[in-house]
């Protein structure tokens, strides 16, 4: 079953209702419309101190322009980059790097 972290990128790149991201992944609507309440509310705060990482690793900070959701996700994909140049490929993969 996928999880969160499928359910973010969907949310981020295909912005709609949460039932169609849900029916997309096979979750129900419920688990989703708790996930993207959580990230919509915390959007803001994500997407800065990803920014910030990206500067504390040595790399430019991101754009930060667009709907909150989805800048916090690009400001991630950045930082994650920023951390794998800088400290290579111990960093893990995207999503464990995100949980750290």
């Amino acid at each position: 079953m996928p999880g969160c972290n499928s359910a973010l990128q969907v949310m981020a790149s295909h912005p709609g209702t949460g039932a169609g991201v849900a029916r997309a992944l096979g979750l129900p609507y419920t688990t989703v419309r708790d996930w993207r309440r959580r990230v919509v509310a915390r959007a803001e705060m994500l997407a800065i101190g990803f920014a910030r990482a990206c500067v504390a690793l040595g790399a430019p900070a991101p754009r930060l322009c667009g709907k909150a959701p989805a800048v916090a996700l690009k400001a991630l994909g950045s930082a994650w980059r920023a951390a794998r140049r800088r400290l290579g490929p111990g960093v893990g993969p995207l999503w464990r790097f995100a949980n750290g």
